[in-house]
């Protein structure tokens, strides 16, 4: 009888035939690795050994298991992830008939923490901008950082979809761009007149070929979202408490998530919003209604219980 071992390139060929995407391809082989050294830890060498209770063992270890990065308590969403990885891996061996036990039958998956989504002011994404073209010395290099978040603030594209936009998937004279998104999907975004012309001025400048990366490395590859995170840290901290700013989580999504803050607020159609951002269902984007559709300070003065009350004096 194989072992969980013996069976990682099979089952990262079957998660490659789901059509999934080789960064979740990554993410789930490092966590079937994982649990397979967790099994081994724990005697169970053998596939007809797996069952629903090493799962369960799994998850409630896990809640002790420390971020390797960070050294806090792994968060309800990444747990959540594990438990999605083992998931597929029992829908893959008993495809195989390689158990004889389901692996996570009953077992609920970890309910991720309901969190606050940040985004920012007009205000602070202006100084934001402002402050990443002084991350770096050269001027080509000061451009393309700038231009990449004000791109990510005014489509909303999430950081990927953006470093891997070529010059020729942009058509401006429709004000379009055809992103390649989550699950290799293609889609439509549109792009403001500003966008545009900023970003023809910038082809020009640089004298980048239409089917090169609009934001490439100096070897021709796509920019590493790595460089931008960096640049975004150091814009964060030379601005400090400026508006703010020092309390808010800087990073390339928080970009995607003040796109959509500004569009509904500013009373943006929401079938349009889903399709531009590339949501798969409806959720994501009534969250967005929910959380900025009504502007709480607004509806809390209207209707203040306490208006004529006086306050105590102190």
């Amino acid at each position: 009888m194989s072992s969980l071992i013996d069976i990682e390139d099979e089952f990262a060929l079957w998660i490659k035939s789901e059509g999934i995407t080789p960064q979740s391809i990554r993410n789930i082989i490092s966590i079937f690795r994982e649990f397979a050294a967790f099994c081994a830890a724990n005697g169970i060498h053998q596939l007809d050994r797996l069952d629903t209770p090493i799962t369960r063992e799994y998850l409630v270890w896990l809640t002790d298991r420390p971020n390797y990065h960070t050294g806090k308590p792994l968060s309800s969403a990444t747990r959540a992830k594990h438990y999605d990885a083992i998931r597929r891996l029992d829908q893959f061996l008993q495809e195989r008939q390689l158990i004889s036990s389901p692996l996570t039958e009953g077992v609920h998956r970890p309910a991720p923490r309901r969190t606050v989504i940040q985004s920012f002011t007009p205000d602070q994404l202006q100084a934001i901008i402002d402050a990443v073209r002084e991350t770096r010395a050269e001027e080509v290099y000061k451009d393309r950082m700038s231009l990449l978040v004000y791109m990510l603030s005014s489509s909303g594209l999430r950081i990927n979809e953006a470093l891997h936009l070529r010059v020729s998937d942009i058509d401006h004279n429709k004000r379009i761009m055809v992103v390649l998104g989550k699950g290799d999907k293609e889609r439509e975004v549109p792009l403001s007149n500003e966008l545009s012309r900023v970003v023809q001025e910038y082809v020009q400048k640089y004298k980048i070929d239409r089917e090169n990366f609009l934001f490439s490395s100096r070897y021709g590859k796509p920019l590493q979202s790595s460089s931008i995170r960096d640049a975004l840290r150091k814009a964060k901290k030379s601005l400090g408490s400026y508006l703010r700013i020092d309390q808010l989580r800087v990073s390339p999504h928080t970009f995607r998530h003040t796109f959509a803050r500004l569009w509904v607020i500013n009373g943006g159609n929401t079938i349009a919003l889903s399709r531009i951002m590339g949501h798969t269902s409806t959720q994501m984007t009534d969250k967005y209604v929910r959380l900025w559709g009504v502007d709480l300070n607004v509806a809390y003065d209207s209707a203040n219980p306490c208006r004529d009350i006086k306050p105590p004096r102190f």
